[in-house]
């Protein structure tokens, strides 16, 4: 899943590029959401690999860009749950 959701976030733009590379050097998290998309998949039997594993990303990148959110952005000591 990490190596598609780098191509998904894949950039020209130096900053931007310097953001998702330091993202993904630190990549070791659990993908809890995206096993899930998963195990959803295979349990009601989808043959659709390619789409399973493309939404599996979308949803990680999502969580990750809320937690992004929560730690950066709103500058929260907390995060939401």
């Amino acid at each position: 899943l990490s190596q598609g959701m780098r191509e998904l976030v894949r950039t020209d733009h130096p900053l931007l590029s310097a953001a998702a590379n330091h993202f993904f050097d630190l990549d070791g998290g659990k993908k809890f959401r995206a096993a899930m998309v998963l195990l959803v998949a295979k349990a009601a039997n989808c043959n659709h690999q390619e789409n399973i594993i493309r939404l599996a990303e979308i949803v990680e990148m999502i969580h990750t860009a809320s937690l992004f959110h929560d730690d950066v952005i709103d500058g929260a000591m907390t995060r939401r749950g």
